[in-house]
């Protein structure tokens, strides 16, 4: 996951694809793992900010496990 070869890993992006990429996790365990993995001030409750990196974190690891080519748009994401 290492794609700009700076030797360093993004650990929001690994904890992220690791749990969607899991095939033996059921789906609402993997929504209530990202969502308290991204509840950064434990409020129980996800800002528009703290959603934003939550779906880019998930969007990287996904493109970097598979290899795809990453959009050019961020507001794409």
């Amino acid at each position: 996951m290492d794609t700009d070869r700076n030797l360093l890993i993004d650990g929001l992006e690994l904890f992220a694809g690791l749990i969607l990429l899991s095939y033996n996790i059921q789906f609402s365990n993997k929504v209530t793992f990202l969502f308290e993995l991204f509840d950064f001030n434990d409020l129980k409750s996800l800002s528009r900010t703290d959603l934003e990196f939550l779906f880019l974190s998930c969007y990287n690891a996904v493109v970097k496990v598979f290899g795809l080519k990453p959009a050019q748009n961020d507001n794409f994401i």
